[in-house]
């Protein structure tokens, strides 16, 4: 019906929080932390690639809860009882 349109929703919104807060930060952190060091689009160009990593770090068992909910494949409605069971 009509509610399949917000299956995941709730999860999807947590990813993406998850994201902004990895890519920004981490982003800014190792661009002040290679001032020092590194001028120019070198410097950024490194920033970006540790922001990536730690983004996907980060993500992949929000994006593997997302997906189960979003299929309705997932038997909990809270965020955390998923991911304690992905993690077992």
């Amino acid at each position: 019906g009509l509610l399949a349109y917000w299956l995941g929703a709730e999860t999807t919104m947590i990813r993406a929080m998850v994201v902004s807060i990895t890519q920004m930060c981490t982003y800014d952190q190792v661009t002040i932390f290679l001032v020092p060091y590194i001028e120019g689009v070198l410097r950024h160009l490194l920033a970006s690639i540790c922001a990536a990593i730690v983004f996907a770090s980060f993500s992949l068992p929000f994006d593997i809860i997302k997906t189960r909910a979003q299929q309705g494949n997932s038997k909990s409605k809270n965020i955390f009882v998923a991911m304690s069971k992905i993690a077992h």
